[in-house]
């Protein structure tokens, strides 16, 4: 019998259209295994741990980017995962970003990512990055032979529990309206939005729980999720102040600008979670925030290859860890 989502929350039942989402994301538990301290020990540990024989362990492997909401523009420009994408040329890994519709629904993305993974001969590693995570886990879900050509999952800001901003769009009707317009004009539509907000990330996982709790047993996954402090409460900090403060300040929620923290991970994901970096940040350079992506995700990549190889982690890892 699956578990209803309700579990993952403090004191509210998820049904009705009268459900606060403010109350909710307020009162969801955390989820998911905290590993931040070891990511910040292999960081600290780079560059020595990026020696010949790990290097030549992940050429074994074909990486594929997925990116988020509304990032064809940014995709089109080569600046989405420009810095991942530089570092693994240097070191020779076969990549390709997956050229999915990003205002598109996670089912239609969804045959592209299992059309992109066919397409490789090698064992692939996934990296995903804010709604391409919720594309990518609709992909692992909706193809049974799929998961044995995939053999790791990193996953970037994705609000696998939804975002309060996309409720928020959702819920007022003139926000509504436009984004059902523009959506519409970029070739996509808004299923894609709606895909984001609580109650449609609660229905999925009530109708999949067993699914995603099978696949995240057997799947090395890591989810990567941040926040931006109000640090210069008298001018601009992150591109996503408002949003921020929203949720910072109404809801008491850390917080990217668009996913809360409490919400980039489900049961099963070890969850990395550091300050200092908003949605972002993450994936292209941004002019208000100094953050080393490409130290990141050679760190998150390194941490993905110890749990595949073992005997090439760059820290030993606890028992009770692993």
């Amino acid at each position: 019998m699956a578990r209803s989502i309700s579990w993952l929350v403090a004191s509210v039942v998820v049904t009705g259209c009268s459900h606060s989402y403010r109350t909710f994301y307020r009162d969801l538990r955390p989820v998911g295994s905290d590993v931040t301290a070891e990511y910040e020990s292999v960081s600290a540990a780079l560059p020595s741990c990026l020696d010949a024989p790990r290097t030549a362990a992940l050429r074994r492997y074909d990486v594929l980017f997925v990116p988020g909401f509304m990032s064809d523009p940014a995709t089109a420009l080569g600046i989405y995962f420009e810095d991942h994408s530089a570092w693994l040329r240097e070191i020779e890994v076969e990549q390709q970003v997956v050229a999915i519709e990003s205002e598109a629904a996670p089912g239609q993305n969804a045959a592209r990512i299992r059309s992109a993974i066919d397409g490789v001969d090698k064992p692939v590693l996934v990296v995903s990055h804010s709604k391409g995570g919720i594309d990518t886990l609709t992909a692992l879900l909706g193809h049974a032979g799929l998961r044995a050509r995939v053999a790791g999952w990193i996953t970037i800001q994705t609000p696998f529990r939804g975002s309060p901003v996309a409720d928020r769009y959702l819920t007022y009707s003139a926000y509504h309206g436009f984004y059902r317009g523009l959506l519409q004009l970029l070739g996509g539509s808004l299923a894609s939005l709606e895909s984001l907000g609580f109650k449609r990330r609660a229905a999925e996982y009530d109708a999949h729980a067993q699914q995603i709790d099978a696949l995240l047993a057997d799947l090395p996954t890591l989810a990567f999720a941040s926040w931006q402090d109000d640090t210069w409460p008298w001018q601009g900090d992150t591109l996503f102040e408002p949003e921020r403060d929203l949720m910072l300040k109404e809801m008491g929620v850390k917080n990217d600008g668009l996913v809360p923290v409490v919400s980039g991970a489900l049961p099963g994901m070890e969850l990395v979670a550091i300050s200092g970096v908003d949605h972002l940040s993450s994936v292209v350079r941004n002019p208000l925030m100094e953050f080393d992506r490409r130290r990141s995700f050679q760190t998150l990549l390194l941490m993905l290859l110890g749990r595949l190889q073992p005997e090439l982690a760059c820290l030993p890892r606890h028992a009770d860890a692993q």
